[in-house]
């Protein structure tokens, strides 16, 4: 597995989660935690919508070439 680090312009803050699990899209506020998906007031949103998913892809790309490994 591969992880590179996300560039963030100074003073930036980045709170969102995406994933992309087999052509279903997982994305939102919501930490990957017990408390994060099933006590907290989050919002997220899955969907398979080929649209969503084919636009995720291609910002995460883009993401992954200018990010440092």
């Amino acid at each position: 597995m591969s992880v590179r680090w996300y560039p963030m312009p100074p003073g930036a803050l980045l709170h969102a989660k995406a994933g992309l699990f087999d052509g279903e899209l997982l994305l939102g506020s919501a930490n990957w935690t017990y408390s994060g998906l099933d006590v907290n007031h989050e919002l997220d949103i899955e969907t398979a919508d080929k649209r969503a998913v084919g636009g995720y892809e291609t910002r995460f790309e883009n993401d992954w070439a200018t990010s440092p490994a």
